[in-house]
């Protein structure tokens, strides 16, 4: 039987918490992987344009950054990664991408409250370092930190 010491007991503890407190995004982000779609071909463009007709704007530097930032009346709403059909959004706009979810099925979606708030969480997996960077696993992090970490 393994002797807990109060290191191991800490360590337990917050692994809980943030179990608890926090999304586990790992699945959802290999699902934007896996997913069979020309992305980067035509359909993150479908998106671009399908957000335009609702008057939300997203931006990003084509071939140069791996995410595109998306606003309404110049707020940051979220951001959609260009190299996989998955999307970042505040929960107070949901709404208004719900048609666009209906025509792009395939986006794997993660709902936030806030940008900069450190509610999700990424379990370490070497495939996925070369995609989103070293920094970001088995601690809360915000969206703000997976875009700064593996924008380019």
């Amino acid at each position: 039987m393994e002797t807990l010491n109060s290191g191991s007991i800490f360590t337990w503890l917050i692994h809980l918490y943030n179990n608890i407190f926090n999304e586990n995004i790992t699945q959802q982000i290999h699902q934007a992987i896996n997913t069979n779609v020309a992305w980067r071909v035509s359909e993150l463009y479908l998106f671009i344009e399908l957000a335009a007709q609702k008057n939300i704007i997203v931006s990003f530097e084509e071939d140069v950054e791996n995410w595109a930032g998306i606003c309404l009346s110049n707020t940051l709403i979220g951001y959609v990664w260009c190299k996989s059909p998955l999307l970042f959004i505040t929960s107070q706009v949901a709404k208004l991408f719900e048609s666009i979810l209906d025509k792009c099925s395939y986006i794997t979606y993660i709902e936030v409250s806030s940008i900069v708030s450190n509610e999700l969480l990424i379990d370490y997996n070497p495939e996925l370092i070369d995609r989103l960077g070293p920094n970001l696993y088995n601690k809360p992090v915000s969206v703000n930190d997976i875009w700064f970490d593996s924008i380019t």
